[in-house]
């Protein structure tokens, strides 16, 4: 499944806003479905995006 940009965003930021609630089910469907599109070293970006993101308190 390819996912536009806006996509992409709308899921990363709702991934953040669960994620912040301690709910982290959406951010590990994001981080594996970078695993099976570009493998381990950018899922580990991925996740470490996520996580910095969700540790920021920056609006999402």
């Amino acid at each position: 499944m390819v996912l536009t940009a806006a996509e992409c965003l709308r899921s990363f930021k709702a991934a953040v806003r669960d994620g912040r609630r301690g709910q982290y089910g959406a951010a590990i469907e994001i981080v594996e479905r970078v695993r099976k599109a570009a493998g381990d070293e950018s899922a580990e970006r991925a996740k470490k995006e996520l996580w910095a993101y969700i540790k920021s308190g920056k609006a999402a």
